[in-house]
């Protein structure tokens, strides 16, 4: 993933857009199955970024979601949460769409907004949500999404 890296983050680092994600997560991701994950509040600011190991399995993003969302309920100020799904050799699956939309509806129960979930994978970043068509939820968003579905 040491690709989408390519100069070092402020920190704390304001992430408000696609490339901001990136660029953390890239910091983040180790190449193995695991998925990551970090709250922000209405200024792009968040805390820790929370790295799952043993993810292999595509539902294991549902599950962190749901931790991140009941931890972002609890946290003043978090307003949305940003997942990663790190597939070294593979890239989107099918069922993809649906998790995005169980994922974005298990946020919403908790008060946030699931801004964006990624799949890091051989063929770079990839975005579930534009399976079914949905627009960028970044709140300015001045940039093109990272890739075509």
């Amino acid at each position: 993933m040491s690709e989408l890296a390519s100069t070092p983050a402020p920190i704390p680092m304001p992430v408000r857009c696609n490339s901001d994600a990136l660029l953390l997560l890239s910091m983040a991701a180790k190449p193995e199955y695991e998925v990551l994950a970090f709250l922000l509040d209405q200024h792009g600011l968040g805390g820790v970024v929370l790295a799952v190991g043993n993810a292999r399995r595509a539902d294991r993003v549902l599950g962190v979601v749901d931790v991140m969302a009941r931890a972002g309920q609890q946290v003043d100020g978090m307003t949305s949460l940003v997942v990663a799904s790190v597939r070294p050799k593979g890239a989107m699956l099918p069922g993809d769409a649906q998790r995005w939309l169980t994922a974005s509806d298990m946020c919403r129960q908790r008060g946030l907004t699931l801004v964006e979930w990624y799949v890091l994978g051989r063929h770079g970043p990839q975005l579930p949500r534009e399976l079914l068509g949905e627009p960028s939820r970044w709140p300015v968003s001045q940039e093109p999404d990272v890739a075509p579905a």
